[in-house]
């Protein structure tokens, strides 16, 4: 699969389809534009395309099962030293050395184009599917052992920079650049979760750590692009660790990681940047929209170069030119006259207005509002994670009210409608990552608890010795903790402050045996 970059812009009356930023093979086929942006799922159920998060694709039935799942553990002390165990090696660890370079031969050394090899890596490494026969996944590790090894030199690279200079790209360069090194490295991934497993099946905890620790840098390596589908990889990246990292802590003999998942940064992905970028990079994609307000053409030019700009697009959807140039025709008949009266309101020149073409006065309006729009959905990243979700639930209220009412008035509001709720989407998938992490060190919390109390478990979370629980990043508050006894057994149940579309997060239920 190869990623297309940006291509969820919908323009003027709905006229232009969508099309998913992730294909099957090369091409770009329509897809039916919508007031949400469309999902793609993807072969493994990560996440991926640009300005939209996809649907895990395993059915309800899996997810309940996987969220309702009781993980049973045992009490694991501190370890000796304290920081024996690291997810993030130590700047003192690092090698002089490019990540990239790593990055670029270990794809060079995997068979990925080999239908084959997918489907055996994805039978053996599927987190949904059963355990996995070892004796079949040391045959199949002992065959990709090149390519781990430059995945585990690439981790402890001093110099960590995936840039592809996307910034520096304009017009259908831009929307058409191809990421499918991006879309591989989840490959990559699934492999390293392979072999530690592996190494867990046979209680190598510090070969597990390592290739752990190999994923977490992976991960980060990819955070360093510019690009919302590159931090959505690899936050799914991460996520695969995590789930590895769950693995492990049931794993019997399994020492404590609660300083190993302390020693990531929180964040591990970009977001915020990616998002600063991506919101501002419609005038890099229709550069018209940044010359509108200084150009001076007569209204035939505006309208042609307007339908020169937005040709490639409809080509790349699938669309005709003539298709495009009936939806600007139609978008500057009926937005002319609210497009004035909305310049003049911000205190543009009224003079300047009366001799404007109507179509330069559109242009101007829609690049405006989609400026002001751009900086509203911005600033909630500008605050810590637990501090985001009220001003953006009121950022979504007024988008909301605002399309309803300027939707078939505003360019701004057109394009908006589709383009830009996603945001608060890849918001969630930061948010539900790190709650995932910061679940998992207060679990590590408990059974550091237990290994230091005769195995007995703290009435509540602030009770918690030698070290503290992780708040839940929805809310910045503590997990909700409860302990009830079923069938004699002890059963700890950690809750999060989800939203509904994470249900199946909702609850951690874990038994720590003495």
């Amino acid at each position: 699969m190869n990623f297309r970059l940006v291509i969820v812009f919908v323009i003027w009356l709905g006229a232009i389809p969508v099309a998913s930023a992730q294909q099957t093979d090369s091409s770009v086929s329509p897809a039916t534009p919508s007031k949400q942006p469309p999902f793609v799922p993807a072969a493994d159920g990560g996440l991926g395309s640009t300005m939209t998060l996809e649907q895990q694709k395993a059915p309800m039935k899996q997810r309940e099962e996987k969220a309702t799942k009781l993980r049973i553990t045992m009490p694991a002390g501190e370890p000796v030293p304290a920081l024996k165990y690291q997810f993030w090696p130590a700047r003192s660890a690092l090698k002089p050395g490019s990540a990239q370079q790593h990055f670029f031969r270990a794809l060079t050394l995997l068979p990925s184009q080999t239908p084959v090899y997918h489907k055996q890596l994805e039978a053996l490494s599927s987190p949904d599917g059963d355990d996995p026969d070892m004796a079949t996944v040391r045959s199949f590790i002992d065959t990709q052992t090149a390519v781990l090894n430059e995945l585990h030199t690439m981790a402890l690279s001093e110099v960590v920079d995936m840039d592809h200079h996307i910034r520096d790209l304009s017009g259908i360069e831009l929307y058409s650049f191809l990421l499918p090194d991006v879309q591989q490295a989840r490959t990559l991934a699934r492999l390293l979760r392979l072999r530690a497993l592996e190494q867990l099946d046979r209680r190598d905890f510090e070969g597990a750590v390592s290739t752990i620790s190999d994923g977490y840098r992976l991960s980060s390596l990819i955070a360093t692009g510019e690009t919302l589908i590159e931090q959505l990889v690899a936050i799914a990246i991460a996520s695969i660790m995590e789930d590895t990292v769950d693995r492990a802590i049931q794993t019997p003999g399994c020492p404590n990681l609660y300083w190993a998942l302390a020693s990531l940064p929180r964040p591990i992905s970009k977001i915020r940047d990616s998002v600063q970028f991506e919101m501002h990079f419609l005038t890099r994609l229709f550069p018209l929209l940044a010359d509108a307000e200084h150009a001076n053409y007569p209204e035939e030019v505006w309208r042609k170069r307007w339908v020169d700009s937005l040709e490639p697009l409809g080509k790349l959807t699938g669309d005709s030119s003539n298709k495009v140039s009936l939806a600007l025709a139609m978008a500057t008949v009926g937005f002319v006259e609210p497009a004035r009266q909305r310049l003049l309101g911000s205190g543009f020149s009224a003079e300047k207005l009366e001799n404007m073409p109507p179509t330069q006065i559109v242009i101007i309006d829609t690049a405006r509002e989609l400026r002001r729009l751009s900086d509203e959905s911005v600033k909630a990243y500008l605050l810590p994670i637990e501090m985001r979700k009220p001003l953006m639930v009121a950022r979504d209220r007024r988008f909301q009210q605002w399309v309803q009412e300027e939707r078939w008035s505003s360019g701004g509001a057109m394009v908006a409608s589709v383009f830009f709720p996603a945001i608060s989407q890849v918001h969630e998938a930061e948010v539900r990552k790190l709650m995932t992490q910061q679940r998992l060190m207060t679990v590590e919390a408990l059974r550091m608890h237990a290994a230091t109390h005769e195995g007995k478990l703290p009435e509540s979370l602030d009770q918690l010795d030698p070290v503290p629980a992780m708040p839940d990043p929805y809310t910045g508050k503590p997990f909700g903790y409860r302990v009830e006894s079923i069938d004699g057994r002890a059963i700890v149940i950690l809750t999060a402050d989800v939203p509904a579309s994470a249900e199946m997060l909702r609850e951690y239920r874990i038994q720590i045996d003495r």
